[in-house]
């Protein structure tokens, strides 16, 4: 029997976010149809946690792209969210090896941030 969706709401904003969550928010989002912050938070929602446990992201360019970083403390350690260019549905954690990601975070390095890191 499929969880009604206020059930599903409650219990993922007492859910903490992991690793396997992340991942799953990440292939969520490539299928979206829409690149809105009312959408991310839904796609958080379903992917089982609170968007707003992401925290506030940080904002950079690169290669005239605009895109931002969340730094995301998880049971199993910190993982790195990454949203970049186009319509908002490219996104990248920390970790996965396919060629695009590791692509990513090597074009990360040369990124020119606006919002500085919050200090530990």
């Amino acid at each position: 029997m499929a969880t009604p969706r206020l059930e599903r709401g409650a219990a993922a904003a007492a859910a903490p976010i992991t690793r396997a969550r992340l991942k799953r928010f990440v292939q969520i989002r490539r299928r979206s149809s829409f690149s809105t912050n009312l959408q991310f938070a839904i796609d958080a929602d379903a992917a089982g946690f609170k968007v707003e446990l992401l925290g506030d992201p940080r904002k950079f360019t690169c290669g005239g792209f605009t895109g931002y970083q969340w730094d995301v403390d998880t049971p199993s350690g910190n993982v790195t969210l990454i949203e970049f260019g186009g319509r908002g549905r490219n996104y990248y954690l920390s970790g996965d090896t396919d060629a695009d990601t590791v692509k990513m975070f090597d074009l990360m390095k040369r990124a020119q941030f606006e919002t500085p890191a919050v200090a530990p």
